[in-house]
């Protein structure tokens, strides 16, 4: 049997500079997305700048197959909205049912 003795994670890695700083904050494990969506300039850049948030994110498999998920499904979206408008507009005749149609077409979706 070993007898090797196995140091404590946090004997054994080196922790990222912004986690040993001292204005870290666990905050930034639960982003509220509300601010984001509103544009909200208070949210720190790393979140609203796409590079600097995929430069900065360790990417881990439920991290990739859930960003494959969601992009596999606007793909699908993009399709189906194109599938979508191209019968309302084959649909139309005159410029007031394309209008019409088109209004229709935005509640669908």
């Amino acid at each position: 049997m070993s007898t090797t003795i196995i140091k404590p994670w946090v004997e054994s890695v080196i922790l990222h500079p912004d986690v040993l700083s001292p204005n870290f904050s666990e905050d930034i494990f639960a982003l509220d997305l509300g601010p984001l969506a509103d544009g909200n300039k208070n949210v720190p850049a790393v979140y609203r700048d796409p590079e600097q948030f995929f430069r900065a994110s360790y990417l881990t498999n439920g991290l990739k197959s859930l960003l494959q998920d969601v992009l596999s499904r606007l793909s699908a979206l993009t399709k189906l909205t194109a599938n979508w408008q191209s019968v309302f507009e084959d649909a139309a005749q005159t410029p007031g049912e394309k209008e019409e149609r088109k209004k229709g077409q935005k509640q669908l979706i």
